[in-house]
């Protein structure tokens, strides 16, 4: 087997293992369904935007309005007013907040997406007014790495409470405007600063935006796949299997509040933000931030686990024993579907075989072979290695092989036998006369 094949596959190996290994033990799931309340952030406001990258959060503007609904100056309007563009990060390891560029155009209740590291902000009201008016198509999006924010193609109508959605590393937003809904679905692709008018092909991601436009789904890495809902005034998580097409109810949070925003970073449920409100009643923002752990935290989805561990061989053929043959059969099974098989044979150079086949010309004495496996997600795995012996018997000689020896020859020395034979009887006989007589 040739060494750079062999460095590849340990590597490869160790990464799966390394993977594995630092996956929470199922033991881990004791804290699931669980709210804990985390440091608030320096500013109080609702209706922001949340978003998590490289598994730290981020929120985004909002609004700071407080006061008596329905409000009187100076207090203002919780829907229309006070808005800013703040931007703070936190960072779950250490459980702290900083500030960040503030986002250019100060709003809320705009949609927030997240393609390849960057925070897309899009809509929103930004101007004070009733529920009808100030909203605004402005598309900006901040990149964390940099701490810049740029102006992107804007939306083509202005809109507000609005979610949105990637699929396919576009941003699908379901049309809303107050006392019409359109129905449609706007559509905006970073790679070509456009937007259009699209439906999404697969099925989950329409589900998310006809049925659950509200819904947060976990990845399956350290909780199993599941959309999550959580509901305003007293944020209660849901559950929705889509394997299973049932739901499933989880507590609700102690800290009651609406407004409020959601990211979701390594399967934990981050929410952030909201506000104090009684209909008809007292408001003011919150700067609270909890975090929910989903329903059996700790034990990956087996969709998951397919993904990322190695495939398992077993070899059926050949086995520790000895064969009377040069042809031995190789003959396996793998619990993964496989893109291509070798095997190597005494530690030599791997060959490439496709299904189960025969190893031939093999030599007396004793050898070794390992079967080696990619599946379709290009992991590698390998066979126990199978220690064999061949002994096969010694063909006969032909007859040529034999020296020839002629007629002639083969006749004198039987005659020659025959002679000694009859002098021997002759000499006994005479002796056993000279005895009787």
């Amino acid at each position: 087997m040739g060494r750079g094949f062999v460095l590849v596959f340990v590597l490869v190996f160790l990464t799966a293992t390394a993977t594995i290994l630092a996956l929470p033990a199922s033991g881990a799931s004791a804290a699931e369904n669980t709210w804990v309340e985390l440091a608030p952030m320096n500013i109080a406001r609702a209706w922001l935007g949340v978003a998590a990258v490289n598994g730290k959060i981020y929120a985004i503007g909002g609004s700071t309005a407080s006061g008596f609904e329905p409000a009187s100056f100076p207090y203002g309007n919780i829907n229309a007013d006070h808005f800013v563009g703040t931007n703070e990060e936190y960072n779950p390891t250490d459980n702290t907040w900083s500030y960040k560029a503030s986002m250019p155009t100060p709003r809320m209740s705009f949609a927030i997406a997240v393609i390849q590291g960057k925070i897309y902000c899009m809509g929103g009201r930004s101007v004070a007014g009733d529920m009808s008016g100030g909203y605004t198509s402005v598309n900006e999006v901040y990149d964390p790495a940099t701490n810049n924010w740029e102006n992107k193609a804007p939306m083509p109508i202005a809109n507000g409470w609005i979610d949105a959605k990637v699929i396919d590393n576009r941003i699908y937003i379901k049309n809303y405007i107050p006392s019409t809904s359109s129905g449609l679905y706007v559509v905006y692709d970073p790679a070509s600063d456009t937007w259009n008018n699209s439906v999404p092909s697969p099925q989950d991601g329409k589900l998310l935006l006809d049925y659950i436009p509200d819904g947060y789904e976990t990845t399956g890495i350290m909780s199993p796949k599941m959309v999550y809902t959580f509901s305003d005034y007293n944020p209660n998580a849901k559950a929705y299997d889509l394997q299973s097409d049932s739901w499933q109810n989880g507590v609700a949070s102690p800290i009651g509040r609406t407004g409020f925003g959601i990211a979701l970073a390594n399967d934990i449920f981050y929410v952030v933000g909201g506000y104090t409100y009684s209909f008809l009643g007292n408001f003011a923002p919150l700067a609270t931030n909890e975090k929910y752990i989903p329903f059996d935290y700790g034990t990956p989805d087996p969709a998951y686990l397919l993904e990322i561990t190695s495939p398992k061989i077993s070899v059926l053929s050949p086995l520790n024993q000895t064969y009377n043959e040069s042809s031995v059969p190789l003959v396996f099974n793998s619990d993964k579907a496989i893109n291509w098989t070798s095997y190597s044979l005494d530690g030599q150079q791997n060959i490439t075989f496709s299904g189960n086949t025969n190893i031939t010309g093999i030599s007396n004495g004793f050898h070794n072979v390992t079967i080696y496996a990619q599946d379709t997600f290009g992991n590698l795995g390998s066979s126990q290695t199978i220690n064999f012996t061949v002994a096969k018997p010694e063909p006969l000689l032909p007859p040529e092989s034999f020296p020839v020896v002629p007629v002639a020859a083969v006749s004198l020395v039987v005659a020659v036998v025959v002679a000694a034979g009859l002098l021997v009887y002759s000499k006994k006989h005479k002796t056993l006369e000279k005895i009787h007589f």
